[in-house]
């Protein structure tokens, strides 16, 4: 009883269940936005990565009902994710229980990752030692839960070889819906446009400036962020190539409400808000922007 920290007189926070909730990639996302092919082969093959939102205290009778759960999914899932975020406290009981999890699953197609490990120091150091006695034991720690979903997001597009559509410039033409315009629409549409180029670091949009046009990304990445009133940053929404960003500001009128910067090199179109509205109503391009996954700022 000891060895299990089990005491009457030390009984955990109640919570409702430790599994604050269970899904998978097939139907959760990071916060990286994916083009329609992506999206099919996370729609196909999401369902291997399972993800754990854990909560409470995790003592040795939670312990048992995580390892069920996992246990229970394994034959469906090959990849479990155990979010640790909203966990109060570890005791010793429950790590050599979590511990015990990570070397079930060293088996080839078998894989376990926690998240928000640092926030659980003893747990982390637990974990540390595990692997320094046993080579064979590895496990993969991730700060967010969102990085671990892009991560496996990205290695499924990988292992599945439709990944990126092109690594260089998009034209509109390239685009699927822009292909049921005629070449003449086309040509009409990108007369009305600029191309803008940005580096590395760049900040394309500022939170709180007027929202005077329409960006849609033809090569590179963008991050949409907002700083916390802890003044840390939180990544709102990635963007990839074939994507566009700032509509809603500009069709509302209003500032923009969230910085835009880039994370790669690349190249946009911008549509300014007076070309968008002078386009002609009867023309086919008027619904250019619905060719495009939008973000808000």
């Amino acid at each position: 009883m000891r060895d299990l920290h089990l005491h009457f007189l030390r009984p955990p926070r109640s919570a409702v269940s430790v599994v604050r909730s269970r899904y998978s990639l097939a139907s959760i996302r990071s916060k990286r936005r994916r083009t329609n092919n992506e999206g099919w082969i996370l729609d196909a093959h999401g369902s291997r990565v399972k993800v754990y939102e854990l909560q409470g205290d995790l003592r040795f009778s939670a312990g048992e009902v995580i390892v069920r759960e996992i246990t229970r999914a394994s034959a469906a899932s090959t990849v479990a994710i155990i979010d640790l975020k909203r966990v109060t406290q570890i005791d010793p009981a429950a790590s050599q229980i979590l511990v015990a999890l990570v070397r079930s699953r060293a088996t080839p197609g078998k894989q376990l990752f926690f998240t928000h490990v640092e926030s659980h120091p003893r747990f982390r150091r637990f974990l540390e030692e595990a692997m320094d006695r046993d080579e064979g034991m590895k496990v993969t720690t991730f700060t967010e839960l969102d990085l671990a979903l892009e991560w496996w997001e990205a290695r499924l597009i990988t292992e599945h070889a439709l990944a990126h559509e092109s690594l260089g410039f998009l034209r509109l033409a390239d685009r699927q819906r822009c292909k049921q315009l005629k070449e003449a629409e086309v040509a009409h549409l990108e007369s009305l446009m600029a191309r803008e180029r940005f580096n590395i670091g760049d900040l394309i949009i500022r939170r709180g400036q007027a929202a005077d046009k329409l960006y849609f990304l033809m090569s590179g990445e963008i991050s949409v962020i907002v700083e916390l009133p802890s003044g840390r940053l939180k990544r709102l929404a990635t963007v990839s190539p074939g994507m566009g960003f700032g509509e809603s500001a500009v069709m509302d009128g209003g500032v923009r409400s969230a910085d835009v910067r880039a994370d790669k090199l690349g190249e946009c179109y911008t549509l300014t808000k007076d070309a968008f509205e002078r386009l002609d109503e009867t023309h086919a391009v008027s619904h250019f922007p619905s060719c495009y996954s939008l973000a808000t700022v």
